[in-house]
């Protein structure tokens, strides 16, 4: 599923995304979802080179580009869920990022972040070395 994710997040609707061209149904379940989620996001947060959209913008983009970016069924529901939460949680931004920092997957990576970057301070202090150059090898690639 990852793969299928990661490769056709970008495919469209309509047939006009990449890599492959693939529309439709032709397009997998898991990429179509992610596809609405990642614009979403991206449209409601801050970037570089952007402001961050209110909600309700985001909602009234996505709603634009269904049926030619978006599954148009899979929209709907995704801006009803949306819609749906807005109404019963003041803050959703908050509770997002709540909700997110409680998932195990991303607990998991933050505990394996923190093993690694204690390991890299206790072997700096015993060799006075540089750790990075030893996990990277000599090419900058894991060894």
């Amino acid at each position: 599923m990852a793969v299928e994710i990661a490769r056709h997040h970008h495919e469209m609707w309509d047939g006009q995304g990449y890599p492959d061209g693939i529309a439709g149904h032709g397009i997998p379940e898991a990429a179509r979802i992610v596809a609405l989620a990642d614009v979403f996001d991206v449209l409601c947060h801050q970037r570089p080179y952007k402001k961050a959209w209110s909600v309700r913008d985001a909602l009234e983009e996505l709603r634009r580009l269904k049926g030619t970016r978006f599954d148009p069924e899979m929209t709907e529901v995704f801006i009803s869920m949306v819609e749906r939460l807005s109404r019963d949680i003041i803050d959703l931004d908050s509770f997002l990022a709540q909700e997110a920092k409680d998932f195990p997957f991303i607990q998991a990576r933050q505990k394996i972040s923190a093993a690694l970057a204690a390991s890299a301070i206790e072997s700096n202090g015993r060799s006075g070395g540089n750790r990075q150059s030893s996990l990277l090898g000599t090419r900058g690639l894991p060894t």
